[in-house]
């Protein structure tokens, strides 16, 4: 469509028109008439606009010298093509061929590529056909041309420029903010003064110097019991650790999770708990395609065939390193047929291994360290199997691993709020002081059975037990079904704190309900002379310590390290002073004494 520009400029821009002037006096004269034909015959037959086009000629039409836009058969005059002198000034496509502003908008089933459109003549109008009076002036009459964009547009774009401007506003006023914030943070960088830690420090010194003894004990406790042939031959301490928090789910879901990540890594305690099935699933395959299962160990220097599928065993070399040419096989053929059997679906998968909301996967190589860690673990249990000393080490892991497990549960059990609050309020001392007496290392140890040194045995010492109970005169088979601990005496910790934890046991078992009391079946006997040589790594408040033991043992050069930090812990409030008047009262009962 014409979109702008003078209807009699563009009329007189045209080659057929130069010689026209629109604003020249024509009356009179026979010249509008003569430009009139003129431009008719230079463009093919004007003919009347408001006459609907019956026809647009095509190529075809066109080379016979027919034009049937005038009727059909309408022969087209010599030497001139129908428009194909006139350029397509409008731009658009339509039925109509008037001029510029006089165009109006149709359907395009007329326009035809090939032909093209050209500038059609003007529309002109008189002011009044009554009251024509030939010697006057033309006067022409036209529509505003439709505006092709931008109809009723204006509030739009008034909005878009207020967005604009408001957007501009907040970007500059966010990076006002972004640089006023690094301002602060380096001033507070260059005002912050480090912290100086006391002398004595606090609780978490006391967990550091704590955990730095125990990597101390456990050192020694490897260079003592050191394996004599390669690295696979060591047993881990299977300790007990505390059950991880479960942590609050992130704002983004999970999409996918790789299992041979550290267990330390995954983020929830279900997808830890995902990764141990599938090491449970690689154990059952390693021990079925060794052939393990029952009672006993067979005989790995032979070959071994399956009864039912009659395939053969594959024997692990448990004397070798788990890298050894001969076990390999065994550990590539494990890996294969757990990725072959889980890569079926979810379907076939064990349970807990799928974890909703999100994706698991894993890999060959990830299978092939969990066989490896089969192979170490079952390796371990055949050591022991063979070997007598090495089967003695691994109980007495397994015994300390028990009892520090009944250390951390009795802390749990005295940690009772209702308990501390009734010791307390009778000892008229804070509850806080005395929630922090209560911790696993300051516990005693809890023997469910002989010392390692008693040759008699178990059943002599269950005997001796319910003797020690008062159930002497129990049945065979009712004491059978008794389990007796024996709880073991520490000779590091004052009597008054012994009394204390004893107090606090009576009290959690009034308040407990009737289900928790039902969970404990153990019978403990206390007062039996059995004493226990573990030393806690956590260095107790002075208040705790039996100051006659410290005295003896500090020198020692098997305590030394162990006991360096010991007496430096000043008692919580209302036990410190406690304990500096008994140390006094011993002093002074000593000089009477004297």
């Amino acid at each position: 469509m014409y979109r702008g520009g003078n209807f009699n400029r563009r009329l007189r821009s045209h080659p057929t028109s130069s010689s026209y002037d629109e604003n020249e006096d024509h009356s009179g004269s026979n010249d509008e008439e003569q430009y009139r034909q003129q431009y008719d015959l230079n463009r093919n037959g004007w003919h009347d606009p408001s006459a609907p086009l019956q026809h647009e000629p095509s190529n075809l039409e066109f080379s016979a010298g027919v034009d049937h836009r005038f009727g059909p058969g309408a022969p087209i005059q010599a030497g001139i093509p129908p428009r194909a002198r006139a350029p397509n000034l409008a731009g658009d496509i339509s039925d109509d061929e008037r001029f510029g502003r006089l165009r109006q908008l149709a359907s395009p089933r007329q326009y035809n590529p090939a032909l093209g459109r050209g500038p059609p003549p003007p529309q002109v109008a008189r002011a009044s056909s009554l009251n024509f009076t030939p010697g006057a002036n033309t006067e022409y009459n036209y529509r505003p041309p439709r505006a092709a964009h931008g109809d009723d547009q204006d509030d739009l774009i008034a909005q878009v420029r207020t967005l604009s401007l408001k957007q501009d506003e907040v970007e500059a006023k966010a990076d006002y903010w972004m640089k006023r914030t690094q301002e602060l943070e380096s001033i507070l960088e260059k005002s912050a003064v480090p912290s100086v830690p006391s002398e004595r420090g606090g609780p978490a010194a006391r967990g550091a110097i704590q955990k730095r003894k125990q990597q101390q004990t456990r050192s020694r406790a490897r260079a003592l019991n050191a394996p004599t042939e390669d690295a696979d031959d060591y047993v881990p301490h299977l300790q007990r650790e505390p059950e991880p928090v479960q942590s609050a789910v992130p704002a983004v879901p999970i999409e996918q999770i790789d299992l041979g990540l550290k267990s330390t890594e995954l983020p929830t305690a279900t997808l830890k708990k995902a990764k141990a099935v599938l090491q449970d699933e690689v154990s059952v395959t390693f021990k079925t395609v060794v052939g393990l299962g029952g009672d006993g160990w067979p005989d790995f220097s032979v070959q071994r065939f399956n009864e039912i599928t009659n395939e053969s065993y594959l024997n692990p070399a448990f004397e070798g390193m788990v890298t050894a040419p001969a076990n390999r096989q065994l550990i590539s053929t494990v890996a294969k047929q757990v990725f072959r059997k889980l890569s079926g679906g979810s379907h076939d998968w064990p349970l807990g291994l799928d974890v909703p909301g999100v994706q698991v996967t894993w890999d060959v190589h990830t299978l092939t360290e969990m066989a490896k860690t089969s192979f170490r673990s079952s390796k371990a249990a055949w050591r022991q199997h063979v070997d007598a000393e090495v089967a003695k080490r691994n109980e007495i892991h397994k015994q300390a691993n028990r009892m520090r497990e009944r250390r951390i549960l009795k802390a749990e059990r005295r940690a009772n709020t209702k308990a501390i609050s009734a010791y307390a309020t009778k000892q008229k001392v804070p509850p806080q002081s005395v929630n922090e007496l209560i911790h696993e290392q300051y516990m005693s140890d809890e023997a469910s059975g002989p010392d390692e040194a008693d040759d008699r045995g178990k059943d002599v010492w269950k005997t001796r037990m319910a003797f020690k109970a008062g159930c002497g005169d129990a049945t065979e088979a009712a004491l059978a079904n008794l389990k007796f601990l024996e709880v073991l005496e520490s000779p590091w910790r004052a009597a008054a704190i012994t009394e204390t934890m004893e107090e606090l046991s009576a009290n959690t078992t009034n308040v407990e309900a009737i289900t928790e009391k039902t969970k404990f079946t153990y019978v403990r006997v206390r007062n039996t002379g059995r004493k226990s040589s573990r030393i806690p790594n956590r260095a107790p408040y002075n208040c705790a310590i039996d100051k006659d033991w410290l005295a003896a043992n500090k020198d020692k050069p098997a305590y030394s390290d162990l006991l360096s930090d010991w007496g430096h812990w000043d008692g919580p409030e209302g036990f410190g002073v406690r304990g500096e008047a008994e140390a006094e009262l011993e002093i002074e009962g000593d000089a009477v004494g004297h």
